[in-house]
């Protein structure tokens, strides 16, 4: 017998109940299926627990399904797994998870946020009662111990006898199968919220002054990961709201995580493109997080998300990087991450892949936002003027017919320099087809070529090859920028003309992104100004999805420029490197007041 309706009626004004949520929407009103009916349904200490086992007509069949459990040599048979019935959680009538579609949305939970930390050993999951969350973090071979936060211990009972495949770790568990079992688990049911706060948390806190109080006394070792595999934030339930937006339990977050460490947490369904920002509309507690993450000094926050999770809608994820020097693991190369998938998933009993859905490949979708995060981010009261500069920075773009390179005026020591072959007015790019092509070279790629030119250092029988290498990095540093947009030291190097581009000494550049009052004349050698600081934002969808054109732009003229006249450039705003700052402004000087060469011409002059 197929059913549709267990309600009947309008209840304006109550609150609802768990038929009439996600539970209700889903499956109790709906007959699509083929297959309909409750696995359990029970009501703990603290929620109704409900799962259903159900066949969708539109995607598979009841005749297939009874098919699949024969033994008659059809395709069904030889792949049951393919045909079996779905099953679905609600807790409180809030969809979980389901059979079909947990995979990618643990997958897609716990592993960017865990291949990102170099060694991640302690790791807490808040919520994740149905041991999937834990699973997916025991397949990490550097993992040595787990402390799971479930505040409900009979929704995990219920769940690990009517869904044993979500805790199941047979395949590369030391333990007796179940993820629950394995010894590097620890199962606490208590409230997350209170047992951070009691081991992480501050004392004498003070209404909207938290950075005033003392951090309570640790009671337990800080995590590399934490993991909040709980309730959606935008539920409207008061657990949530104390999940998301407590400033309190943030804050015990951010004292709970090692110096490196990383916070992830799911955070319900992503924007749609006429969605409004979601600081006014009903994501707010979304933004909320956000905006309190930033203030308690999580360095960068990145979100992605998956669409293969069988929600409603594609649901959404953030990462919270205490360190953003993490930027540089989190933006690496397809095959350096499989590399490291490679080296740290433990091997399976079977034989079979450890990890179903999340790769390489995978993992370079989810290191760009959705459009959809860009737009809702751009409808933000404060992000409007950043969002349009990136699109319309300048009036005019200069061919390269309206350059030349010829002797730079700057001096007897600064070899060729960038010149107006015709006017050329203020607020003009130039050569911006050619400049989309410029020579990005990744942290990882810079450290092996510097790697190699040290090693090969006073050897012999390498001379042609430490020539080569040399080359190479005088090449890069000479003519190239640094920036911090991937959270280490990287270099860009022009792909056209622009890089014979020299320095203007004592602020007479005309060229760049914006005049600064600080010269490499009255520079602070102890600290790079705000103004040349070329750390990525903390938290811009935009910024995460234009980073090739952050690296290089939004440069322009400052001024207008007459024919003949040379173009300038404000050296100091291309370095990156803290550590290299007064070195670099001392070089600066050297070749403003003539005593020394540009990096180029020096290297000209030695191989001549």
């Amino acid at each position: 017998m197929l059913w549709s309706h267990k309600l009947r009626g309008f209840r304006p004004g109550m609150e609802q109940g768990p038929l009439e949520k996600d539970m209700g929407a889903d499956v109790l009103s709906r007959r699509l299926f083929d297959l309909k009916r409750p696995v359990v349904s029970e009501e703990t200490k603290f929620q109704q627990v409900d799962v259903y086992e159900v066949i969708n007509s539109r995607f598979q069949s009841l005749a297939s399904y009874e098919r699949s459990l024969s033994n008659d040599g059809s395709y069904e048979s030889l792949h049951p797994e393919l045909y079996t019935p779905d099953r679905i959680i609600y807790l409180d009538g809030r969809i979980q998870s389901s059979l079909k579609g947990e995979i990618a949305y643990h997958e897609a939970l716990v592993h960017p946020a865990m291949i990102t930390h170099p060694n991640p050993r302690r790791v807490a999951i808040i919520g994740g009662g149905e041991g999937a969350t834990l699973r997916e973090v025991l397949k990490h071979d550097t993992v040595e111990k787990v402390v799971m936060l479930e505040i409900d211990d009979e929704e995990v009972d219920i769940l690990r006898e009517f869904l044993p495949e979500w805790s199941n770790c047979s395949d590369f568990s030391e333990g007796s199968g179940s993820c629950f079992d394995d010894p590097r688990t620890d199962l606490f049911t208590v409230d997350a919220i209170k047992w951070f706060i009691d081991n992480f948390g501050m004392v004498n806190e003070q209404p909207n002054n938290i950075t005033t109080v003392k951090v309570a006394t640790r009671n337990a070792k800080p995590f590399d990961v934490i993991i909040m595999d709980a309730l959606d934030p935008n539920d409207g339930v008061d657990f949530a709201a104390g999940l998301y937006n407590s400033s309190l339990f943030e804050l015990s977050l951010m004292n709970g995580l090692t110096d490196n460490g990383i916070l992830i947490a799911q955070l319900g369904r992503s924007p749609a493109h006429k969605d409004p920002a979601d600081e006014v509309g009903p994501f707010a507690p979304r933004a909320g997080m956000v905006d309190t993450l930033q203030q308690l000094g999580f360095e960068s926050l990145h979100v992605y998300d998956e669409g293969h999770s069988e929600f409603d809608a594609p649901w959404s994820y953030l990462v919270a990087f205490k360190d953003a020097k993490l930027r540089t693991n989190w933006h690496r190369n397809e095959a350096e991450i499989q590399i490291q998938l490679q080296k740290r998933m433990r091997k399976t009993k079977s034989g079979q892949p450890a990890l179903k859905r999340f790769d390489a490949s995978t993992m370079i979708e989810y290191q760009v936002p959705p459009k959809p995060f860009e737009t809702n981010y751009c409808r933000g009261k404060d992000t409007q003027e950043e969002c349009l500069d990136l699109l319309d920075y300048c009036d005019v773009n200069v061919s390269r017919d309206g350059l030349a390179v010829r002797t730079s005026t700057v001096g007897e020591h600064a070899g060729r320099g960038l010149f107006a072959a015709r006017d050329i007015a203020a607020n003009s790019c130039l050569i911006m087809e050619e400049s989309a092509k410029s020579i990005h070279i990744l942290p990882s790629t810079w450290s092996v070529i510097e790697t190699m030119e040290d090693g090969f250092r006073g050897r012999t029988g390498f001379t042609e090859v430490r020539r080569g290498l040399s080359a190479l990095t005088t090449y890069i540093t000479g003519y190239g920028y640094t920036s911090l947009l991937l959270g280490t030291p990287h270099w860009s190097v022009d792909s056209n003309i622009n890089f014979f581009m020299n320095h203007g000494c004592n602020g007479t550049y005309n060229y760049g992104d914006e005049y600064s009052p600080t010269t490499e004349l009255d520079a602070d050698l102890n600290s790079i100004p705000p103004e040349y600081d070329t750390a990525a934002e903390v938290y811009s969808p935009l910024m995460e999805r234009h980073l090739r054109a952050y690296r290089s732009g939004p440069d322009r003229t400052l001024r207008d420029i007459g024919a003949g006249e040379e173009i300038l450039a404000n050296y100091l705003a291309f370095v990156a490197n803290g550590e290299e700052w007064d070195m670099d402004v001392l070089d600066m000087r050297g070749q403003c007041e003539g005593v020394r060469s540009g990096e180029i011409t020096e290297y000209e002059v030695e191989h001549e």
